[in-house]
């Protein structure tokens, strides 16, 4: 059986999966209260760079789920989500960053770094 929970703080938004005894978790921090996004929109921006499932957990679209509530919760709020590539499981780096796009993030120039980063409703 899997539940979830969403639990809302003032530092950001979490959401976690348990099945069993085990579970997995996808987090959110409020880097900014009132910041300006790649687009020039002024919102809430949160940070973002992993989900943790278990390995007995993995390929069951268990990510995929939290993600995608994490991201409606941080739509809900009017915020934008900055993510890192952080590739430490099965996924590349390549892998990671095309499912992060498949589910709504967009790369933007980061002139701070002259890289990109990898936003979510900027």
């Amino acid at each position: 059986m899997v539940s979830m929970q969403v639990i809302n703080g003032i530092t950001g938004v979490s959401v976690y999966e348990k099945v069993g005894n085990r579970s997995a978790i996808a987090e959110a921090s409020i880097v900014e209260e009132k910041g300006i996004t790649p687009k020039g929109n002024i919102k809430t921006i949160y940070y973002f760079n992993r989900i943790v499932v278990p390995c007995e957990m993995d390929s069951n679209g268990i990510g995929s789920m939290m993600l995608d509530r994490l991201l409606e919760e941080v739509k809900l709020r009017d915020g934008a989500l900055l993510c890192d590539i952080n590739p430490y499981g099965r996924l590349g780096y390549c892998a990671l960053r095309e499912w992060y796009i498949r589910h709504g993030f967009r790369e933007y120039l980061n002139e701070t770094n002259a890289g990109f980063s990898l936003w979510y409703n900027a």
